[in-house]
């Protein structure tokens, strides 16, 4: 819960070189200058592209754990995790804060040219080893699933096998149903001008990472 809390307090604060409660600093680098441990960054709105603020942790110059993207009214754009410095297990984006998507990553070991990643024939259910150039970074690699960002209802299913979609399908609604949640949605609180969102910064244990031990 520590984490948490100093993570609200940066993006709300929008604060660089503060110090957390165990008197650790963010933004600091190792004895060789790389990134090393929490960090925070923010940028405003330039050039069409809107601002935003990134918190996460580097283990010597490499991306590790969780990594926070907020936009700038302090709504969540992605919670993704990292380990070696790519995106490896679940991913979650948003949008204006509801949650869109989450899927998964699989990280590809960036200390060797090559790696090799398990895959499923969707036919005959035989397992393979398939080589994989690392200068990939990360691949789509397990489930997808999509979602309406008023209701939170789930709209697309995908599976993937090293960026290759194996698999699709779409839930559509009856008439019916679309009219109960289009109702529903009306009546959603953060429809109201005057409702305040709750932060949906939440702690989360890291999904196992993929990449070889």
């Amino acid at each position: 819960m520590r984490i948490v809390l100093f993570l609200l307090l940066l993006l709300r604060c929008g604060l660089a070189g503060a110090q957390s409660k165990d008197g650790k600093e963010i933004n600091q680098a190792d004895v060789q200058g790389r990134p090393h441990g929490l960090w925070y960054t923010s940028k405003p709105a330039l050039r069409g592209e809107p601002s935003e603020a990134v918190f996460g942790s580097y283990d010597h110059g490499q991306k590790t754990g969780l990594w926070y993207i907020s936009d700038g009214i302090g709504n969540l754009v992605s919670i993704e995790t990292f380990k070696l410095g790519v995106r490896d297990g679940e991913a979650k984006y948003f949008d204006n804060g509801h949650l869109t998507s989450v899927g998964h990553y699989r990280g590809l070991n960036p200390t060797v040219a090559m790696d090799t990643v398990l895959i499923v024939d969707p036919i005959t259910g035989d397992e393979k080893l398939v080589s994989v150039p690392t200068e990939r970074g990360s691949v789509r690699h397990g489930s997808w699933r999509f979602y309406d960002e008023l209701s939170g209802r789930l709209v697309r299913e995908e599976y993937y096998q090293i960026d290759e979609l194996l698999y699709k399908k779409d839930f559509s609604i009856s008439g019916v149903d679309s009219a109960h949640y289009q109702l529903r949605n009306q009546h959603l609180p953060h429809l109201d001008k005057n409702y305040k969102s709750p932060s949906r910064f939440k702690q989360k244990t890291p999904t196992k990472t993929l990449i070889g031990e």
